[in-house]
């Protein structure tokens, strides 16, 4: 009988165990189903971020170095940290073969979303401390979540590092405690220093865990945290020297760059020159960019947790965000969750101070947090309102807790809605559309590589993505500021805009593709696209796709404006106003 009772005991915990290893299993199955059901291949290049990374991994797989192979002139090393080119090199040496292998690319990414869930869920249960079920239930809700889905297909950095982070705040709940072995600090110092090198705001991930083991006077597990995160850090950095970009001969004169020019090749390479250096030109358009900045951090942890970013969203959700900024407040105070306040007061101040802050993007390592901040948050106000729902409360109190359930369970309802429906109907209507035109892409694409010598040069919003179809470097008609470069100045655009032909005439581009999408990342999409019309109006048609989305012009003419046949481009190019 004693026998039989012990059994059960040693029986019941492996059952739970096995159990909960099932479900997690699930979940990771039908997210990864979740990702592929929307053909992410297809938005391959929509971001751009995405076709940089690929393309940078395609040199490192052909021993070219670290470098940018799409951009004309002498090769530079993209802005990016080396580690996921470097990873996802791989892809390009197991499957060489472009755009066959995206399908592995963006499998990388799904393998990082699965250990960003399995963070998720062991966050909630061992730190957070809840229930196994309640554990499932809301890693389960992190894996329908439409941003993280989004990402999920794409070859960005944003999934990886959000995996990494979740990683290392599981680590130090554990690594800063008595008698736990230095192993564990070392690892958690290699953590940390790999989030630094997928996303630069990593550092503060870094530094931020740093300080909370100096303030828990654990002096000695400070030194093996530093020492291993100092030796990750130091090899990746050597690791890129390795594969700086090599020297060549100048195809671009040094002496002769236009300001246009000289942006692009900051767009591309500078994070801080780009976004700040010429992004924010005032103190005025620094205060205003910072403004901006907290209304949008401030409202934006309700649309984010729905998944919903259109204006009408932002309306509705704004209770949410409220419940969502207590409930963190009130996690943050708590004991368990000391360290992740040292790393996220250092991020939240550098989202502010960043001139083009994407809150899905950088907000996405946080939806465990606040996904936990909501529910605990909505049941504190549920346990208040059904308090006052009955007598003795007053009629007043009854109509506001009333009103507080119903809020809440519209809130629930609307982002159930949102997941289940029409995230989804979203993404199959935005595909379809993204296939047919990337169709008609491709006809130009291959145009290109048949009809055009390896020399030449295109310019073309979607340059990398040309790039890896055409293998044509190729580069954008300009690159525009962050907003804040323009909030005081009304004319300062439409200066920009005249010397839109600038870069291009500085690259020796023969060749401009203009498409329906172009610019359709940026505020003033009108404004631009019509100026790139006005210059390529007056240029000859080479190839024009077979539906008209997509056509490619000789731009010979901004090359030699003294041609009798490009007195009509000289018209339209501007030089002479400089």
């Amino acid at each position: 009988m004693a026998l039989s009772s012990l059994d059960r005991v040693h029986a019941e915990p492996l059952a739970r165990s096995l159990g909960v290893s099932l479900v997690l299993l699930f979940i990771l199955a039908l997210f990864i189903s979740n990702v592929e059901a929307w053909k992410p291949a297809t938005f391959f290049g929509r971001y751009q971020d995405d076709a940089v990374y690929f393309s940078s991994a395609q040199a490192l797989a052909q021993h070219q170095g670290y470098i940018l192979p799409s951009f004309p002139g002498r090769p530079s090393r993209p802005k990016y940290p080396i580690l996921y080119p470097l990873l996802l090199s791989g892809v390009w040496k197991l499957w060489p073969e472009f755009p066959n292998n995206l399908i592995w690319a963006i499998r990388l990414t799904e393998a990082f979303g699965c250990l960003a869930l399995l963070c998720t869920f062991f966050l909630l249960r061992c730190v957070a401390g809840i229930g196994r079920v309640a554990s499932l239930a809301l890693t389960a809700i992190c894996a329908f979540h439409p941003v993280l889905l989004r990402l999920s297909g794409l070859t960005m950095s944003d999934v990886p590092f959000t995996a990494m982070l979740l990683f290392t705040i599981l680590l130090a709940r554990f690594a800063v405690v008595p008698d736990v072995s230095h192993l564990l600090v070392a690892v958690l110092g290699v953590a940390a220093a790999l989030s630094a090198s997928l996303r630069t705001i990593g550092y503060v991930v870094l530094i931020g865990l740093l300080v909370y083991i100096l303030r828990c006077r654990e002096y000695r597990r400070a030194v093996v945290y530093s020492l291993a995160a100092a030796a990750t850090i130091g090899s990746i950095l050597l690791l890129t020297a390795h594969n700086a970009p090599f020297s060549t001969d100048l195809k671009i004169p040094v002496d002769s760059t236009s300001p246009q020019w000289d942006r692009l090749v900051a767009f591309y390479t500078d994070y801080v020159g780009f976004q700040w250096r010429m992004g924010i030109p005032t103190v005025g358009s620094f205060f205003t960019m910072v403004r901006e900045n907290c209304l949008q951090l401030v409202s934006s942890p309700g649309p984010f947790l729905a998944g919903a970013f259109d204006r009408r969203s932002w309306l509705l959700t704004a209770g949410m965000s409220a419940i969502v900024l207590s409930g963190v407040v009130r996690q943050m105070v708590r004991r368990e969750w000391q360290h992740l306040t040292f790393v996220a007061i250092p991020y939240v101040l550098i989202v502010i101070l960043w001139p083009f802050p994407i809150m899905e993007r950088f907000l996405l390592p946080f939806l465990p947090f606040f996904l936990l901040a909501a529910v605990l948050e909505s049941k504190r106000l549920l346990t208040l309102a059904m308090a006052n729902v009955r007598p003795p409360a007053s009629f007043g109190n009854r109509v506001l807790a009333v009103g507080i359930c119903a809020i809440l369970l519209g809130y629930a309802a609307f982002s159930g809605w949102t997941y289940l429906f029409r995230d989804r109907h979203q993404l199959r209507e935005a595909g379809d559309a993204q296939a047919k035109t990337l169709d008609q892409k491709k006809e130009v694409y291959s145009w290109v590589r048949d009809h055009t010598p390896v020399s030449a040069k295109v310019v073309a919003y979607d340059d990398v993505l040309l790039f890896l179809y055409s293998g044509r470097q190729a580069l954008r008609p300009m690159a525009i500021l962050p907003t804040a470069a323009y909030s005081k100045g009304a004319d300062n655009l439409a200066k920009d805009l005249s010397h839109m032909s600038d870069a291009s005439r500085q690259a020796g581009a023969t060749y401009w593709l203009v498409t329906k999408d172009d610019f359709s990342l940026e505020a003033e999409r009108e404004k631009i696209a019509t100026r790139q019309n006005e210059i390529t109006a007056v240029l000859p048609i080479a190839f024009r796709s077979s539906q008209g989305f997509a056509t490619l012009y000789d731009s010979t003419c901004l090359l030699s404006a003294a041609r009798e046949d490009c007195k009509s481009a000289k018209a339209v190019d501007f030089r002479t106003d400089r």
